[in-house]
């Protein structure tokens, strides 16, 4: 019982120190006036994170040999640090998109490889609307899969189906199915 309070403990020091190192990168970026995308994603070890920045101002934090990119990464590692009065590890990265965007871009490529290969739909987790549009934007002119939301928020997911499944629902197939009666409400 006590293992799991102080792994449960270590998660949300993990968790806070991971929302203080976004703060802080936010904050730091908008004091400077630049426009930048920031993602924090912890990484193995205690403290370990590594931030992802993306926008129009990028190529402005790696010009002169890159010492404004290195002034960053030390500034936010000293106030990380200092805030959590424990040492914090932060790696700088530069990304053309936000990283999130490129793991459902590349979820949904790998996804239809499935469909295509095994012939059977694949139904994946629960996600957020912005995350299901990046799914369907980047299958929607897919030759073999087409994708559809099915569920309930906040259970709602993606369904990705082999194409000939479009056509099997059409007018022609209802035609040749027996009717079902509904049943009047009382």
């Amino acid at each position: 019982m006590a293992r799991r309070r102080r792994k449960e403990a270590g998660r949300g020091e993990r968790n806070s120190a991971e929302s203080l190192v976004l703060h802080l990168t936010r904050d730091l970026l908008r004091l400077a006036g630049l426009d930048l995308g920031v993602r924090v994603v912890p990484e193995k070890g205690p403290l370990n994170f590594r931030v992802y920045l993306w926008g129009p101002d990028l190529e402005l934090l790696q010009c002169s040999e890159g010492l404004p990119w290195e002034a960053l990464g030390f500034l936010l590692k000293q106030m990380a640090s200092r805030s959590l009065e424990r040492s914090v590890n932060i790696t700088l990265e530069a990304t053309e998109d936000d990283p999130r965007k490129v793991e459902l871009h590349q979820l949904a490529l790998r996804m239809a490889e499935k469909v295509m290969r095994t012939g059977q739909p694949v139904e994946l987790e629960p996600m957020p609307a912005w995350e299901r549009r990046e799914i369907h934007i980047t299958l929607q002119d897919h030759p073999h899969v087409f994708t559809q939301s099915v569920g309930k928020e906040p259970r709602r997911r993606v369904r990705i189906l082999p194409r000939q499944a479009k056509n099997a629902g059409s007018n022609e197939d209802m035609e040749k199915r027996p009717r079902r009666r509904r049943r009047r409400k009382r």
